[in-house]
Order: C-alpha cells, then sequence, then structure tokens
C-alpha cells in the first residue's frame, strides 16, 4: 500500500454530495421576506435568479450556477448576514431537508450531509500525521460554516476557495483565488510544503472540473459515486490513467488504499 505525505479533497460532489450554495439560496430568499419584508428581492430572487440557477445545475453547470446566485442575490449583504448564512443553512436533521433530499434529480443537489466515510477519512489523515486540504471551486466562508458545524475545525491544514469580494462591509462579487484545480493545487502543495511534482499526494475528487488537480499529484481518486462515463475517462487518461484509484466501495477503499485504517 503506498504511503502517503498528503490527502486533499474536492469538496461539492465529492465530500459532500449536493452543493451547499443550492441551499443556501433558499435561505436568501427566505430572509428577504422574513425578517427583511423585502418584495423586490423576495420577487427577483425567487423568480428570476432562483429558476435561472436551477436551469444551469441541471445542466451540471453547477459553479456557473453558484456564481449567477452570488452576484445576482448576494450583493449588498453585510458580512454578519453571510456569517450568520453560513452556519444556519445546514437543517440536515429536519423533516423538510428529508424531502427535499428524496426530490428526483434536484434531491441530491441539495444533500448537504457529508458522505458516509469522508469525515472520518481526513479525520484518519490528520491524527496519523498527514498534511490534509479541500481545494474547491466553491466559496470558502460556506466550507468553513460547514465544517464547524460537523465538527471537523482544525482538521484541514488549508483550504483553498474562492471567496466573497467586500467593499465598505457589504458583498460586491466573488474574489477569486483559484479559476480551475490544476494552478489550484499548485498553490496547495506550497502552501503545505509538499515537493512540486505532487509526489505522495492524494487527491479526491468526482468530475472533469478535479481532473486538472488529477495531472498535479501523484494518487489521483475518484469517488463511488462518480459517473461511470467519468470514471472509464479517467481510466483511459494518458497523463494519470495508470495511476488513478477508483475508490468502488467508497471512503473505506481510501482508508484501506492509503492505509488509513
Amino acid at each position: 500500500m503506498p504511503e502517503i505525505k498528503a490527502y486533499i479533497t474536492d469538496d461539492n460532489g465529492t465530500r459532500i454530495p449536493g452543493y451547499r450554495e443550492i441551499r443556501l439560496a433558499y435561505r436568501v430568499w427566505r430572509q428577504s421576506l422574513f425578517p427583511n419584508f423585502n418584495l423586490r428581492d423576495f420577487y427577483e430572487i425567487g423568480f428570476q435568479t432562483q429558476p435561472k440557477c436551477w436551469r444551469l445545475a441541471l445542466d451540471h453547470k453547477v459553479q456557473e450556477a453558484a456564481e449567477t446566485f452570488v452576484g445576482e442575490a448576494m450583493v449588498g449583504l453585510t458580512r454578519d448576514d453571510v456569517r450568520y448564512l453560513a452556519r444556519k443553512v445546514f437543517l440536515e436533521d429536519s423533516h423538510f431537508y428529508g424531502a427535499l433530499t428524496r426530490l428526483p434529480r434536484a434531491g441530491k443537489l441539495m444533500d448537504t450531509k457529508p458522505v458516509p466515510g469522508s469525515s472520518a477519512t481526513v479525520c484518519a489523515a490528520k491524527t496519523r500525521g498527514k498534511k490534509t486540504g479541500i481545494l474547491s471551486l466553491g466559496f470558502e466562508e460556506f466550507i468553513l460554516g460547514h465544517i464547524e458545524h460537523h465538527g471537523l475545525t482544525g482538521y484541514f491544514d488549508v483550504i483553498l476557495a474562492n471567496r466573497l469580494a467586500y467593499l465598505d462591509g457589504k458583498v460586491v462579487g466573488i474574489a477569486r483565488r483559484i479559476k480551475e484545480k490544476g494552478s489550484g493545487m499548485e498553490k496547495v502543495l506550497s502552501y503545505l510544503e509538499l515537493p512540486a511534482d505532487g509526489s505522495a499526494v492524494a487527491f479526491v475528487g468526482d468530475s472533469e472540473l478535479d481532473v486538472p488537480g488529477f495531472k498535479k499529484v501523484e494518487y489521483p481518486v475518484v469517488v463511488a459515486s462518480a459517473k461511470p462515463e467519468f470514471k472509464e475517462r479517467c481510466r483511459g487518461d494518458p497523463d494519470f490513467g495508470n495511476r488513478v484509484f477508483i475508490a468502488a466501495d467508497g471512503y473505506q477503499d481510501i482508508r484501506v488504499r492509503f492505509n488509513l485504517d
């Protein structure tokens, strides 16, 4: 079994099944009416921005959906608003949450409970002295709120994701720290003082967005929930297909593969 120095994971679609920005969108929409009672925002977010975001999400353009939502619905929110939303969006034990996540097609996109075994795997890696990190095209504020909610604060040495941009204490857009995961992985390796060639580094992902990051590490890992065609595409990739690991039985497979049990 290979001995790794670092365990890096994607977030949306990998560490959690869905996209917390979609859940967040509904929280912002509700807040526009209660307690803010802003009928204009309620209409524009609920009947213009939300349908646009759902069309993008269901067409698997989730990154574009998240960016559209931030640009159209979050501009003007204060830092306190964002902190509140980042910590209150996860109502995963409610009956309403259960009903949402059972919806066909859309349900999985709203599921923000950690994938079974994902938290245990990063905890095992950290306990065994491995360096750990998250590399995501999502938003750092909401990743931090999620890991705090699930008791994982301190288990990630670095979180590289985009941030919200502020002016005079209010959201004005997106502060990009990462445009694609190839250059993003290079930054993570540098932050963690790891070899630039990614030797002895595992990176766990689920989609085409993770491929540039796969190319930068010795051990690309594809999660069990990834689409079958993506798994086959990775197996046949000329850059990393000979070293990719498909975790067919979930995170238990990953822990066994890298001696983290």
